[in-house]
């Protein structure tokens, strides 16, 4: 059995209703997906059951994708009823109505879970057994008694987990550290920043105990972000790292409510993708200045991995993420040419399916030591051809170009400025859309590239590379 990892991502639609269920696509020995449905923490102990599974009857991933988020909102709906039932006000009506709320018209074809299945059938009358059982157990003791949703924790007071804020925010350290092979990095540095800056911001530097964190911090935490006047992308980066160390926390503590900083980004990802197209080019006066030889390599002597990240993005248009993250075994040949082959093996990640590809290296940076630096990382035994991430790099580029007063204002100019430069390099050059399309990693438009579209070779790629000139 494979599994599509979806888990622990929030359904589509599950916004909308006061608690959020998290789904898993798995594939049985004949292709066949299963919908794996999660059932939040503070309903396990009332339905004893930590997942519910249902086969989507196709093999085609994007129409199980589609129907496991439509199932997944009519799971949620399912959920908020019961959280905002009292215990004494659960009867068979309800169960009896699971089955209804986990159906869903898709391309006019009614999809539910199988009551006729024998193995679903047990499950489900199993299921209403355990209600029925429970809700006689019950009776007038807990008339009062109300299930709060998991997400607000307005009520539930009883219960306080063991565990601090502070030994918890060390243990996330350790372990990052442990992913980074037992190094402090510069990207650990930035999560840590953000996560101290919530502890001594909204907890006042105190150590309480992880179950009293709820979602008017993360809030607070949020605004006074947004009074410190920083953009919406910093903002939006910072309440990132928390939400990452509270999936941490859920994952092994016993935090049994959804993470507080699910949801508060302030911008969708058009947007996102928006402001990340504001970036504009740098003049051939702005890369001279940039790139001169003595200046640029005084800036970076200390760290000559930040030195080569810009010139990669400048050559072949990776996103400084994706040059952040090469591993040694990406840097590869074939026919004595040498390619980069952007994947997301072991721990990368790849912005969307367009951005796996395989990008020639330029002449420029052969020229400039970069293969001579990947000899020497493979020599010493390490895995990946740099140390520290992108947001670093990010940062670091930008106190470059504001000391050279390049960087006038936050959403002109950055990293992301290199790759307009080497797309529009290949414009000038009159490279046509799918070669530019393949080499950038965006998406292919048309049928005729999508369907039709020509699958290149590293050695032609290796010619429209070589198109690219700069004045450095």
């Amino acid at each position: 059995m494979s599994t599509i990892n979806t888990q622990h991502n929030p359904s589509f639609y599950s916004g909308k209703t006061a608690t959020r269920s998290h789904y898993r696509l798995t594939t049985n020995r004949h292709g066949t997906y299963t919908l794996r449905l999660v059932v939040p923490k503070s309903l396990q102990s009332l339905i004893q059951t930590k997942e519910l599974k249902k086969s989507l009857r196709t093999r085609d991933f994007q129409k199980a994708r589609m129907l496991a988020g439509h199932l997944s909102y009519q799971f949620d709906l399912m959920l908020a009823t019961l959280m905002k039932k009292k215990l004494s006000d659960f009867n068979l009506d309800v169960i009896n109505n699971i089955h209804k709320d986990l159906s869903v018209t898709f391309n006019n074809v009614q999809y539910d879970f199988d009551i006729n299945n024998e193995f679903e059938r047990a499950e489900y009358l199993d299921l209403k057994a355990r209600i029925e059982k429970h809700h006689a157990d019950v009776g007038e003791v807990q008339k009062n008694v109300v299930v709060e949703s998991s997400a607000t924790q307005n009520s539930d007071k009883k219960y306080q987990s063991n565990f601090k804020f502070v030994e918890v925010k060390d243990a996330f350290v350790k372990e990052r550290m442990i992913k980074a092979g037992g190094k402090m990095t510069k990207s650990i540095d930035i999560y840590m920043a953000s996560i101290n800056e919530f502890w001594n911001k909204i907890l006042s530097g105190t150590n309480p105990p992880i179950t009293a964190i709820n979602k008017l911090n993360a809030r607070s935490f949020k605004e006074h972000l947004i009074g410190t006047g920083i953009t919406a992308q910093t903002v939006d980066n910072k309440v990132a790292h928390l939400q990452a160390f509270f999936t941490f926390i859920i994952k092994n503590y016993d935090y049994p409510f959804n993470n507080p900083f699910e949801g508060l980004k302030i911008l969708n990802r058009a947007e996102l993708k928006k402001v990340t197209n504001s970036f504009k080019p740098f003049t051939m006066d702005e890369l001279k200045i940039i790139f001169d030889v003595e200046r640029y390599r005084a800036y970076y002597k200390k760290n000559i991995q930040l030195y080569f990240v810009p010139l990669i993005q400048l050559y072949s248009s990776m996103r400084v993420e994706e040059a952040s993250q090469l591993h040694l075994d990406d840097i590869r040949q074939e026919n004595g040419i040498y390619y980069f082959n952007l994947n997301d093996d072991e721990d990368k990640s790849l912005k969307t399916i367009n951005a796996f590809r395989n990008i020639p290296v330029h002449s420029k940076l052969i020229e400039i030591g970069l293969i001579k630096y990947y000899e020497e990382r493979k020599k010493l035994g390490k895995r990946t051809l740099f140390d520290n991430q992108g947001e670093y790099v990010t940062t670091e580029f930008g106190a470059y170009l504001k000391k050279l007063e390049i960087k006038k204002t936050a959403r002109v100019h950055g990293t992301h400025s290199l790759r307009q430069n080497f797309n529009n390099a290949l414009i000038d050059k009159d490279v046509i859309s799918d070669v530019r399309c393949r080499l950038c990693g965006h998406e292919l438009v048309g049928t005729n590239a999508t369907v039709y579209g020509k699958d290149y070779k590293v050695e032609e790629l290796k010619r429209y590379i070589e198109l690219v000139q700069f004045p450095i």
